[in-house]
Formats: C-alpha cells, sequence, structure tokens
C-alpha cells in the first residue's frame, strides 16, 4: 500500500477524463476531502470478489434486502439466476424500486466492449458496521467504479474473462 497525494490522485483522474472516460464529479470531492489516500493492488480474484457492492432501489433485484452484497454474492445471484446485463435491461417483472431496467444499459455497454486495459483503478472506503454485518466476508465499500467492478466480478464468475489484479484507491476515512 502506498500513500499518494491529492494532486497525484486528481491527475490520474484527468488522465482517465482525457481518454474520454466518465469521471464523477462526486469521486473529484471525495479526494479533495480531509484524509488518506492509498493505492493498493487487489492481487487475487478473491481479494477482488470480497469488495462490498452499492444497495440502491433501481438494481435491488441483485442485492435483496438483508442479503450479502460483496462481489461475489452479487455476480453470484446474476448467474445462478442466469440475468446477463442484457435481459436486466428488460422488464422483468418487478416493481420500479426492485428493477429499473434503464440502470442496466450502462453494465451492458462495458460488458459489450470490455477491454481490460481501460479498467483503470477503482475507489474504495471503509465499510461501515452495517455493511460489515450484512456482508461478513466483505472488506472495502466500493465508493467509485460499481459498473465496472460488477462487469468484472460477472465476467470472471461465469468463466468469460480472467482475472488480473486491480488497483484500488483506499479513501480514509469514510466518505459518503
Amino acid at each position: 500500500m502506498k500513500q499518494v497525494s491529492v494532486p497525484e490522485v486528481l491527475a490520474r483522474l484527468g488522465d482517465r477524463a482525457a481518454l474520454g472516460h466518465h469521471v464523477d464529479v462526486r469521486l473529484i470531492q471525495a479526494v479533495k476531502a480531509p484524509g488518506d489516500l492509498f493505492l493498493f493492488t487487489l492481487e487475487d480474484e478473491q481479494s477482488f470478489l470480497s469488495l462490498i457492492w452499492q444497495e440502491i432501489d433501481p438494481t435491488r433485484l441483485l442485492t435483496p434486502r438483508g442479503q450479502p452484497r460483496t462481489l461475489a454474492d452479487v455476480a453470484g445471484r446474476m448467474i445462478a439466476n442466469s440475468w446477463t446485463f442484457s435481459s436486466l435491461c428488460h422488464p422483468m417483472g418487478q416493481v420500479p424500486t426492485h428493477h429499473a431496467p434503464g440502470a442496466f444499459e450502462s453494465y451492458r455497454a462495458l460488458d459489450a466492449d470490455f477491454d481490460f486495459s481501460k479498467f483503470d483503478f477503482i475507489a474504495v472506503t471503509p465499510a461501515k458496521e452495517s455493511e460489515r454485518r450484512q456482508s461478513p466476508s466483505g472488506t472495502y465499500y466500493i465508493y467509485d467504479g460499481v459498473h465496472r467492478s460488477l462487469v468484472l466480478a460477472h465476467r470472471v464468475m461465469n468463466g468469460q474473462s480472467k482475472y488480473q489484479p486491480v488497483e484500488a484507491l483506499l479513501m480514509t476515512p469514510r466518505r459518503d
């Protein structure tokens, strides 16, 4: 783990934007917030799959209330139900607070054009106590990169892609 400065991270984000990749303003604000920044590598598949994924209503189908939501859990639910990012883009008879098909369009696009060389780093932050209870095998909460992370997790778990080490930016204390 290597401590990095705000200017270093902002430069990396600027490089990402210059290549035409989306850089969320929320991430820029979090990087500039008081606290420490560290870069480290998730060397193995298990470490990557232990990251805790978001819990929001448009994708609730993948994160049922009270169920673990590590990348392994979420991608595992997709595989167990034979869901693909394409199939999740279509109505499935769920209420809008559990499944919003339009929310999966960006996942489908990322999956269709997946290129690991464009993956870049993801941003993580310490998990809250409630997240650790809900996902006991979880490590860090994914702050930025949830789309890329789930696409990679699904591809790795269903054998479409071989896992390669992923760089992560750890922001402490917790960014909300």
